[in-house]
């Protein structure tokens, strides 16, 4: 069951735009003329929320010329969206007073001026224009063939990550970079994404968005951290926790034994569904140097310890009921469950998430060769 880590960017200015003293004022002016709107045509500003989509904070009609006015109450930067009549809608940074200058039509022009922030938003949305016009041109060319639009997305991707990036560094780190990065794969794209990262953090320190970008990328550094301690090959980190009567166990007093560290909870499904195997497992190799650490993520104690006695699990078990913040968890860069970590008799790690015949083949390997050595 995983444990998903999610981001919604849906979505002052410290540039020119920020010597202007309404850049402090949290009610911004937004005015323009629509040329091709007819009198009354509804005008809507959106704002973007991580984690909830987009609120509607404005709305007016415009006069019998296509004017309209209307203003908007922010007072960090932040992602909005302009909807004109429902037939055309644009995404905008409002971090100041707003002139617009559109069309109704969709392809029509749509020029904005006030905030150089705005301006590079705008600038970005135009690549983003090109590299979705020539995705739809490669896709027509070879649709029907499904093996080559797998491998022509994949390849298109990369590319225009690449595009992207080039972007990014010529024209430098501002506001849009955060809706940039939404074509971008956090855990792939990390070196690069966190230096960024923390730029628009020290930029923006009071924007929701990009601190919960901060709290996303913090959290794939201390997996990346994680998955360094307990690559193949390294000594396995210590584990120390309560077993369920309260006395401390730890995976260091099993050295000398092959051990497999089982990462389960009572509320995991697929967990319970795979005990039945792993104690059919433990009955076959108990006593011939082979030893299973349960380490529940867990957060009821009675909840664990039903489980424990109706799955029949016999091998120790630890847990300090904390849950996705189990130290174990941490150290260990568990993101989601079942997991298991299997270890040597010299305390290193040599293999992880094993399975059915590939574990116990593996640990049969391990304890033959013990028994040899």
């Amino acid at each position: 069951m995983k444990k998903l880590l999610y981001i919604a960017i849906a979505f002052c200015a410290l540039f020119a735009a920020a010597c202007n003293n309404n850049a402090n004022n949290p009610i911004k002016d937004v005015s323009g003329r629509i040329s091709d709107a007819e009198e009354g045509e509804e005008i809507t500003i959106y704002q973007f929320v991580a984690g909830v989509g987009k609120n509607e904070i404005a709305k007016t009609t415009t006069d019998a010329n296509g004017n309209f006015e209307l203003q908007v109450n922010s007072d960090t930067i932040s992602y909005f969206s302009i909807n004109i009549g429902n037939k055309r809608e644009q995404l905008l940074i409002i971090d100041n007073d707003l002139k617009i200058d559109a069309e109704k039509d969709p392809k029509g022009r749509f020029k904005v001026e006030g905030s150089s922030e705005n301006t590079q938003l705008q600038g970005y949305l135009e690549l983003e224009n090109t590299i979705n016009t020539e995705y739809r041109r490669i896709m027509k060319k070879i649709q029907g063939d499904q093996q080559a639009m797998v491998e022509e997305q994949k390849t298109f991707q990369d590319q225009a990550n690449q595009d992207i990036k080039r972007y990014i560094d010529n024209k430098g780190v501002a506001f849009y970079v955060l809706f940039a990065l939404q074509r971008m794969n956090l855990q792939k794209d990390y070196d690069y994404i966190m230096p960024l990262t923390e730029t628009l953090v020290e930029k923006y320190p009071d924007s929701k968005d990009i601190q919960g970008l901060k709290k996303t990328m913090d959290m794939l550094k201390k997996q990346k951290e994680a998955e360094k301690l307990t690559a193949i090959g390294a000594v396995a980190p210590e584990i120390s926790l309560p077993t369920p009567e309260g006395a401390e166990l730890s995976l260091s007093s099993m050295k000398g034994k092959i051990v497999l560290v089982d990462f389960w909870a009572a509320w995991c499904a697929p967990c319970r569904a795979y005990n039945p195997k792993l104690v059919s497992l433990y009955d076959e190799l108990k006593g011939k140097d082979f030893e299973i650490l349960g380490v529940s993520l867990d957060k009821d104690k009675d909840k664990w310890l039903t489980a424990i006695e109706k799955d029949q699990l016999t091998w120790p078990q630890v847990s300090d009921l904390q849950f996705w913040d189990s130290e174990a968890a941490r150290t260990y860069g568990i993101q989601s469950i079942p997991a298991s970590i299997l270890i040597d008799q010299d305390g290193k790690i040599v293999a992880k998430n094993l399975r059915g015949d590939a574990l116990k083949t593996k640990i049969e390997e391990l304890l033959a060769a013990k028994a040899g050595m």
